[in-house]
């Protein structure tokens, strides 16, 4: 089974779901005769339609038609038979409706078109269809609601897998003017308890003190959220958040969700205009140490995070703690241009009753160097696949966690020709970009799928692959900083850290790589291969990346032309 489901769904003419009850025959009655399958289920609740997903293994999630809002995500957490735990916080909106509930996870977008506005919801009186479904084996669901918004087209598209669920935004554009949009995919993480609450993967980021988009799922205010919280035995030892606009770079693996806060991780708007600039991770983890539960949540499309926790206000809403968190574009509006259409999404996934796989993976990508004797040509291969796996992503995470990252800017480098590379191997799917001494080697497919190479340091700095919802995930995280001559020191991505030693104890390392060729092409696959030699000691070490629609393959290639024994100690680095 493959692991996503393609988001080229058909397009059949929507059944219209809303609160008012039919005269014939009921609204889930119509949607389950046309849309009804193994473990797809429409319900009503005081003539509310809701549809609930249900995997094989017994992951469920329920969503609320008429307003898309996810209410709850139950995934199997535990190995017993009913080792499944409720993610989502939720308590009841309140009204003559029981059925409306604020937390959970709701989609937010705000038209910012009009001159001086602050803002329009365009979803508080949208009327959202049930568009399509598809499934595979009810080890993955797809339901596709559709809404529209003046000249806007709206598509939502909620999925659910065994080990995550994802929320997918398609926002077209059928007018003849640009439109201007803050938007978020805001989710609601129930905690057994306010001093276990945590986030893991935000160190190094760029934050600032901000409240909320407002939406109708909120559970605290723009200025609830905002609000500063009164001193008590919380918040002892702990240190104020800074005043809206001022910046700050989290410098702490953890960020403690016990007190009050309301942030957006982003890159600063006046950071963006530079070539080189830091952006937030593309996932991060909540830590729920009184379940010992953690959940991996993953953007796709948004620039931003947004993070925030009520603090002491959570005893206004019972004994449990929560947290708001997720992608958005708040900070920066995003622009959809006539015809046009903008796409994001968010994953939630975990392995959380899968620990022996977490330590498997690690164990795979262990830093220790591990010596190799050879008189013949060396070879040493690994591949990264795009799929979202929670193993996969261990590894990157563990990575990142558990290697010194090499600053590649470090290492003195000679001046690249990129006329050269452009006129000698263009027309191969890479184009080639010079950046002061260096040159960015871009290769692309026609399915979406790139990967950006630094030379002459060899650092990939970038991989995104194609995804479901029609956008791209970017599987890498690479971080910049200013270095000690005034230049851009880039850490992280896929990096080699390789030393070459002889009998005589003589050690060299393949740091300047030099382009030997191109093949491929854009439809198919593309292959680039670098070169690096050590001419006294008569060493070759050739790195060859290949990019094909689901694979980004590094493979290194170690020639010894003399007779006496090399021995190679290092490792690739993602």
């Amino acid at each position: 089974m493959a692991s996503l489901l393609p988001f080229s769904l058909p397009k059949p003419n929507g059944i219209r779901a809303t609160s008012s009850p039919a005269t014939t025959i009921s609204v889930p009655e119509a949607l389950d005769e046309k849309f009804g399958r193994k473990g797809i289920k429409f319900l009503e609740f005081n003539n509310v339609p809701f549809v609930e997903l249900t995997v094989r293994n017994g992951s469920s999630t329920r969503l609320r038609i008429p307003d898309a809002h996810v209410t709850s995500y139950k995934p199997k957490v535990y190995w017993k038979d009913d080792g499944f735990e409720e993610v989502l916080f939720t308590i009841p909106a309140g009204g003559a409706d029981s059925t409306k509930a604020k937390g959970g996870i709701g989609l937010v977008i705000n038209d910012l078109s009009d001159p001086g506005s602050k803002g329009k919801p365009l979803l508080s009186t949208s009327e959202w269809t049930v568009k399509d479904v598809d499934s595979d084996a009810i080890d993955a669901l797809q339901v596709e609601l559709s809404c529209t918004s003046g000249t806007l087209d709206i598509t939502y598209v909620v999925s659910l897998y065994p080990l995550s669920m994802a929320t997918a935004v398609i926002v077209k554009n059928n007018g003849r003017k640009a439109v201007t949009l803050t938007n978020a995919i805001l989710s609601h993480f129930k905690f057994k308890k306010r001093s276990g609450a945590a986030i893991q993967g935000l160190q190094s980021c760029s934050y600032c003190s901000h409240p909320p988009l407002s939406s109708p799922f909120e559970i605290l205010s723009p200025a609830e959220a905002m609000k500063t919280e009164s001193p008590g035995w919380f918040s002892f030892g702990s240190e104020a958040e800074d005043k809206p606009g001022s910046w700050t770079q989290q410098d702490v693996p953890f960020t403690i969700l016990k007190n009050k806060l309301s942030r957006v991780y982003a890159a600063p708007p006046e950071e963006r205009l530079k070539a080189f600039y830091n952006t937030p991770p593309s996932k991060y983890e909540t830590l729920d140490q009184g379940r010992e539960l953690f959940f991996r949540v993953i953007r796709m499309g948004f620039e931003d995070i947004y993070l925030s926790s009520p603090g002491s206000l959570s005893e206004k809403y019972g004994k449990e703690y929560f947290i708001c968190t997720g992608p958005a574009s708040m900070l920066v509006p995003v622009t959809v241009k006539p015809g046009e259409d903008w796409r994001g999404a968010q994953v939630i996934e975990h392995d959380n009753f899968a620990r022996h796989k977490t330590m498997a993976c690690t164990s795979l990508f262990s830093p220790n160097f591990i010596p190799i004797s050879t008189t013949t040509p060396a070879k040493h291969s690994v591949s990264s696949h795009p799929c979202l796996h929670p193993c996969r992503f261990v590894h990157y995470y563990n990575s990142k966690r558990e290697f010194p990252l090499p600053a590649v800017a470090s290492i003195p480098y000679q001046p690249i020709n990129v006329d050269y590379l452009e006129g000698e191997f263009s027309g191969h799917g890479v184009t080639f970009e010079g950046i002061g001494d260096s040159c960015v080697a871009k290769m692309g497919l026609e399915n979406g799928s790139t990967a950006t190479l630094m030379l002459p340091s060899g650092l990939i700095s970038s991989y995104k692959t194609p995804m479901w919802h029609g956008g791209t995930v970017e599987l890498l995280h690479t971080s910049v900083s200013k270095g000690e001559n005034g230049g851009a020191v880039i850490q992280g991505g896929v990096s080699l850290d390789f030393d070459c030693c002889s009998d005589g104890q003589v050690s060299w390392s393949p740091h300047n790589w030099t382009l030997l060729g191109v093949k491929g092409d854009a439809q198919e696959s593309i292959q680039v291969e670098l070169i690096s030699r050590d001419l006294e000691n008569m060493v070759e070490v050739k790195y060859i990346l290949t990019l094909q629609e689901d694979v980004l393959s590094s493979e290194i290639v170690v020639l010894n032309s003399k007779s006496s024994l090399l021995q190679l100690r290092g490792s690739i680095h993602a």
